[in-house]
C-alpha cells in the first residue's frame, strides 16, 4: 500500500480562511444594529449635502478681463473661430465645427457660474448680435429663464 502524501507546506494558510468563511456564513443576524446612530447620521449628511462649486476667479482674485473671449478651433487650437451661416468656421484651417462653443461654455460654467446672461453670451462667444445668441441657445436646447441661460456642466 502506498504511503499517504505529506501535507502541502501551505495547507494551513488555505484551510484557516475556509474555516473562517464557514463561521461568517453561519452567523445569525442580531436585532441590535452595529452602529445605532448610523441611519440618523446618514440622513443628516444627505440632507445637508451641497455640491462643491468651483469658482477659481473668486478664490484667486483673477479678473475676467484677463481672459480671451471667443471660441478656439479644436482642430488647430490657434485662432478664434468665426460664426457665420449658423455654424463656426476656423479662418486658419477652414474646418467647421458646430459643437466647439459648447466646450467653451462648459469651461465658462466651471470658471464663473453655471448661468450666463444673453448679453454676456454674445460678448464671450463673440457672436454678431443677441438674435444669433438666441438661435444658438435654441439650437443646443439650453434651459432659459428670462435673459439667463443655464450652461452644461460635465
Amino acid at each position: 500500500m502506498l504511503d499517504p502524501l505529506p501535507p502541502h507546506p501551505f495547507a494551513k494558510h488555505v484551510l484557516r480562511p475556509v474555516a473562517s468563511l464557514d463561521l461568517l456564513f453561519n452567523l445569525k443576524p442580531t436585532s441590535e444594529p452595529l452602529f445605532p446612530h448610523a441611519e440618523q447620521l446618514a440622513h443628516l449628511l444627505t440632507c445637508s449635502h451641497q455640491p462643491y462649486v468651483l469658482q477659481p476667479f473668486k478664490r484667486y482674485v483673477i479678473q475676467p478681463s484677463n481672459l480671451y473671449a471667443g471660441v478656439l478651433c479644436p482642430h488647430c487650437s490657434r485662432v478664434v473661430m468665426h460664426y457665420f451661416h449658423r455654424t463656426w468656421h476656423c479662418p486658419t484651417c477652414g474646418k467647421p465645427d458646430a459643437s466647439a462653443p459648447v466646450r467653451v461654455l462648459e469651461d465658462y460654467a466651471r470658471l464663473f457660474a453655471p448661468y450666463i446672461r444673453l448679453n454676456e453670451l454674445v460678448a464671450f462667444l463673440k457672436l454678431p448680435d443677441r438674435f444669433a445668441a438666441r438661435r444658438f441657445v435654441k439650437k443646443f436646447n439650453f434651459e432659459t429663464a428670462d435673459k439667463w441661460v443655464k450652461l452644461p456642466v460635465n
